[in-house]
């Protein structure tokens, strides 16, 4: 009687730990090895220490994938029929062995760790708080994925099962996003979806992408020097951990409602098995449409009504155990999912809200950034903010012109706003303009800015302020005799250059000529690219067309000079 009412038993938890020791084992190796590894043959503490950051990032996926098997094998006896009515026979309560596993579990982690972190203090010296910090992190991680993985057991009547729900848990957002993009952002028209706040919340993707210490060190000379941690990824990974215990929490009454018999079935918990037809019918759905859509676009409305097809009837076989699954219930379910889906995309085409119709006031907007290009990479360098009320006001036209005729052509230049409104809010969008239409020539003045073609600055401390101007040149009308390309080597300009140079650019920057895009060159021959150092540090790529006439004709100058000393 006093088994039965137990909720905690330490010969099923010394069980735990012997049955499963080469799991927490061959971690525990696994950890000293590496920890060696990155202490290296030369390392000192300073350098240890300055890789710890990256490390602690990078131990996401090890705990992500760790904590998940931790969970499989603890709970895994509940996936065969036999054993499972064998364990649950014994005088003991349910709770009881939840919390006993739940406990062998956390020491899975703690006892591996814990050592690492002792041995760690010991070789980070005057730093050996980290090693302390590591563990705290290690454990706030490990947390959520054993509860995520937990949770997934209850819910899973097989190891296949349990899988697809850690995987479906763990990559909820990114899996989302994926559908989104899919599926909705193509009918948007001019609204891109912002992916990296949503994969974020992924636990195993925001995990690997933070930074967890405030630091500065060089990799030159061992210097490190801690100034705090950084709030935000701590605030992430402790919320994350408390959702861990959440789903621990919603495992354990799982736990104590499930069915004994469950044991072999796909999903043993019925609640969660519309959400995984569901999701499950939306990925093959995907999968299919990307796959015809990249080969014929005409194809991929036909293959996303297969991939439905395909995903809801093999995914009640998953469920069922079986393969006659085509009964009238089962159809009529499949046509409320296509119903529902096609409603959905086609809400978002008609835009009853005015979202993609929506174009703010030009008296409302503080500032607008314009750019050509997609990349966040090169949208900060390429991009030209514009705060004059007339410039404004012509870019809110251009965007309701576009609004208006509604045309999406991939091929023709790219034009992304961003505009950030006097109350603050930003607002962007992305379209395609023809750069030889009317409004694609007004723009290009805008892109032909000196602010934008070097970076910005007053034209005179360019030319004081540069070091040296790299010229990599790709046409052989730079001769001054036949047979010679005298500027087809890169070589540095003496400062007398400097000036004449930096003036021929400023003046086709004037002149609208130096618009730092292909689509405004793509009847030209691209001349040369000038690698243009400042003392400051800033670093341009310019790249000069036929039509940069300035240019062009200072570069055969300075070609010409060059032959002349040359002979």
């Amino acid at each position: 009687m006093k088994l039965k009412t137990s909720f905690f038993n330490t010969s099923v938890l010394k069980k735990d730990i012997t049955r499963f020791a080469p799991l927490w084992g061959l971690y525990t190796v696994f950890m000293l090895l590496f920890l060696f590894l990155v202490w290296g043959e030369n390392a000192t503490p300073a350098q240890f220490a300055r890789d710890a950051d990256l490390i602690m990032a990078l131990m996401g996926a090890v705990n992500c994938c760790y904590a998940g098997l931790a969970a499989l094998l603890l709970f895994g006896d509940l996936f065969k029929a036999r054993l499972c009515y064998a364990i649950h026979a014994l005088p003991m309560r349910r709770e009881g062995w939840f919390l006993t596993h739940l406990a062998a579990g956390m020491l899975f982690c703690l006892i591996p760790n814990a050592l690492g972190a002792v041995i760690a203090g010991a070789m980070l010296g005057q730093y050996a708080f980290l090693a302390y910090v590591w563990l705290a992190l290690m454990l706030l991680q490990y947390l959520c994925f054993f509860g995520i993985g937990t949770f997934s057991m209850l819910c899973a009547g097989n190891g296949l099962g349990a899988l697809a729900i850690y995987s479906l848990i763990n990559g909820l957002s990114v899996l989302l996003l994926w559908l989104v993009k899919c599926f909705y952002e193509p009918v948007l028209f001019g609204i891109t979806i912002a992916g990296e706040p949503l994969l974020r919340l992924s636990p195993v993707v925001g995990f690997c992408s933070q930074n967890y210490l405030d630091i500065s060190s060089s990799y030159e000379a061992p210097v490190f020097v801690f100034h705090g941690f950084r709030g935000e990824s701590w605030l992430q990974v402790g919320l994350s951990a408390v959702a861990g215990v959440a789903l621990l929490v919603a495992a354990l009454f799982i736990y104590r409602k499930r069915k004994l018999e469950s044991a072999g079935d796909f999903i043993s918990f019925r609640p969660a098995s519309p959400v995984f037809l569901v999701l499950y019918s939306l990925v093959a759905a995907a999968i299919l449409y990307a796959m015809a859509d990249s080969i014929n676009e005409g194809l991929g409305t036909i293959f996303l009504l297969i991939g439905l097809a395909i995903g809801w009837f093999t995914g009640l076989m998953l469920l069922q155990k079986r393969v006659n699954v085509f009964r009238l219930k089962t159809l009529a379910g499949f046509g409320v999912l296509v119903f529902a889906f096609y409603l959905s995309v086609s809400l978002a085409w008609l835009d009853p809200l005015g979202i993609t119709r929506y174009v703010p006031d030009a008296d409302q907007v503080q500032k607008v950034q314009v750019a050509p290009y997609t990349s966040d990479y090169y949208y900060g360098q390429n991009a030209t903010v514009v705060t004059d009320p007339a410039h404004i006001e012509k870019i809110t036209q251009i965007h309701q012109d576009l609004v208006d005729a509604r045309i999406e052509d991939k091929s023709k230049m790219v034009f992304r706003l961003c505009y950030t409104m006097k109350t603050g809010v930003q607002v962007e969008r992305t379209y395609y303009l023809d750069a030889q239409s009317e409004n694609g020539q007004w723009l290009k003045s805008m892109y032909s800015s000196l602010e934008v073609v070097l970076g910005g600055s007053v034209p005179e401390r360019l030319a004081q302020t540069a070091r040296y101007i790299e010229i990599h040149s790709y046409w052989d009308k730079f001769n001054s005799q036949e047979g010679r390309y005298p500027v087809r080597d890169n070589f540095e300009l003496k400062n007398e250059d400097f000036a004449g140079l930096i003036d021929a650019i400023v003046m086709d920057c004037k002149a609208g000529n130096m618009a730092q895009i292909w689509d405004y060159h793509s009847n030209e021959d691209q001349i040369a690219t000038l690698g243009v150092e400042f003392g400051s540090g800033n670093y341009r790529e310019v790249q000069v067309w036929e039509s940069c006439e300035y240019t062009v004709n200072y570069l055969q100058h300075m070609a010409d000079k060059y032959l002349e000393k040359q002979e």
